[in-house]
């Protein structure tokens, strides 16, 4: 009986391992015959056959409405349709408001979006406020959006110039007055606010006038004027975008000039003073004075000059001449050009001409100036010594004379010109040549010239008593210090040390003290 159970027992467990195998099996061919359907595509096939089978089914309903929609495409902004761009927008000299259709966007420099028509011209304003005139000045500038476009730069440049005061009189008030505006015929008058010297005005481009005005007081009368005392007339453009006012107290007194003369290298002279030659570029005194124009070979020009402000004077004056006159100014020609002889010739012409006393003294100026270049040295001193007949030509002739007692070895009797051309002219000219003659004379010594008051004086140099009473010239000295005694009854004794440079001459002029 034990034996029968345990095989009992068994049999249902060899059983279930033949049912597991079996279920193995089977899931390896079912396994199998997938992959191989797949390789082949078979299920792909079966996969399309029913999903089709479904859209057949569902298109089968007739009474569904589709919904159809265009496609995507994209778009571009028409001509004239308003598309966002940014305004880029600066200014100078100074900062500047901005207006797009009447609508202010700002104060450069800035950067704002606006709406603007595409392929359209379009216009933006800048507003720029001068502060220092209270004037508002307006610049416009036209742009077109294409588009591609997303920033537009708009960068504005006012049509302004510059006006600098560097310099006002004393109780002088300035008044500018100006026409800049389109359009304007008359000028307005512009005040100036906050002025302060070297700082520059703004100042649109145009035309302006600026006077400096002064109370004064009428002759006979309580009562005041404001006189104008200084004027400039200016304009302010791209190509002189600067002007400068500069009027300190002394500018009331004087007026600029440009005074020129046919032919030119005339003398100008003012009340009798030289002021300079022509073309002449200078300033003159204001008021009431007598203007002379001088020029050999030429008649004085005279003129009344009144000018009460200091503002620019221009003029050109023809300078005329005598027969004479026209003879002698050949003759200095053809000395230019080396033909003395033919010179000389010309200026005896002149002589018989009827010439003025002046023209006279030319004549015999000239004439010396040619023998000596002719080595005719006794005629041209004859004809110097004529010419200091008239005192207008004294120095030029001792000058002549100077030159002609050197061609004839007379040193001594030049030096003695030379010195009184040096100690007494004022011409510049005239001195310059008589130094040039003297270097050339007296290339290593020098010359003392000592004058006393009263005159008479005993001299000593360097303790040797001078045999000449003074006044006396002491030439041929090298140079060098030297020690001079002056000694007169009656007065006290006066001593100095004098120092001389090399080729020169000098001056000592003593007034002696009473004892």
């Amino acid at each position: 009986r034990g034996s029968r159970i345990s095989m009992a027992t068994k049999a249902p467990a060899s059983r279930g391992r033949k049912n597991f195998l079996i279920l193995l099996v089977l899931f390896g061919v079912l396994a199998g015959a997938a992959y191989l359907a797949y390789r082949s595509g078979a299920l792909t096939k079966l996969r399309a056959y029913f999903g089709e089978g479904k859209t057949k089914t569902a298109t089968q309903d007739k009474n569904q409405k589709l919904k159809v929609l265009p496609p995507v495409t994209p778009e571009r902004p028409k001509a004239g349709q308003e598309v966002p761009v940014f305004i880029e927008a600066d200014a100078k000299p100074i900062p500047a408001k901005i207006f797009y259709k009447g609508k202010e966007l700002g104060q450069t420099p800035f950067k704002v979006s606006v709406q603007a028509p595409v392929g359209q011209a379009q216009e933006l304003s800048a507003e720029f406020f001068l502060e220092n005139i209270g004037e508002k000045w307006v610049e416009k500038q036209s742009f077109q959006i294409a588009k591609q476009d997303e920033v537009i730069p708009a960068t504005f440049t006012a049509r302004v110039g510059q006006l600098k005061v560097t310099a006002l009189p004393k109780n002088g008030t300035l008044y500018l007055e100006g026409k800049f505006q389109p359009g304007q015929n008359e000028a307005k008058p512009i005040k100036i606010a906050n002025l302060s010297f070297g700082q520059p005005v703004l100042l649109p481009f145009g035309s302006y006038v600026a006077e400096i005005r002064q109370t004064e007081t009428l002759d006979g009368s309580s009562s005041t004027v404001n006189a104008v005392k200084y004027r400039r007339e200016f304009q302010i453009t791209p190509q002189a975008p600067e002007f400068t006012i500069e009027a300190p107290d002394q500018a009331v007194n004087s007026f600029p000039a440009q005074i020129n003369s046919n032919p030119p290298g005339a003398d100008l002279l003012v009340d009798g003073k030289k002021m300079g030659a022509t073309p002449f570029s200078g300033n003159l005194p204001t008021g009431r004075h007598q203007l002379v124009l001088k020029k050999e070979g030429f008649n004085d020009f005279e003129k009344e000059l009144s000018i009460e402000l200091n503002t620019p004077y221009s003029a050109n004056f023809n300078l005329a001449t005598s027969p004479a006159g026209e003879l002698i100014n050949k003759g200095r020609q053809l000395i230019k050009a080396g033909q003395y002889n033919e010179a000389i010739e010309k200026l005896a012409e002149a002589l018989k001409r009827g010439p003025e006393p002046t023209e006279l003294a030319q004549i015999h100026i000239t004439l010396g100036q040619a023998f000596i270049k002719t080595k005719n040295y006794d005629q041209a001193l004859a004809y110097f010594q004529r010419a200091k007949e008239s005192p207008e030509y004294d120095k030029q002739a001792d000058l002549g004379m100077a030159e002609a007692y050197s061609g004839l070895g007379q040193n001594d009797q030049a030096l003695i010109r030379l010195v009184n051309i040096t100690m007494n002219t004022k011409d510049e000219k005239i001195r310059s040549d008589a130094e040039t003659l003297y270097h050339k004379l007296y290339p290593m010594k020098s010359v003392l010239y000592i004058v006393t008051e009263p005159a008479g004086a005993a001299l000593s140099v360097n303790g040797n008593p001078i045999g000449q009473a003074t006044p006396v010239i002491l030439s041929d000295l090298t140079m060098g210090s030297y020690r001079v005694n002056v000694q007169k009854d009656g007065f006290k004794t006066f001593e100095s040390r004098v120092t001389l440079p090399l080729s020169a001459i000098k001056s000592l002029a003593v007034k002696l003290e009473s004892l």
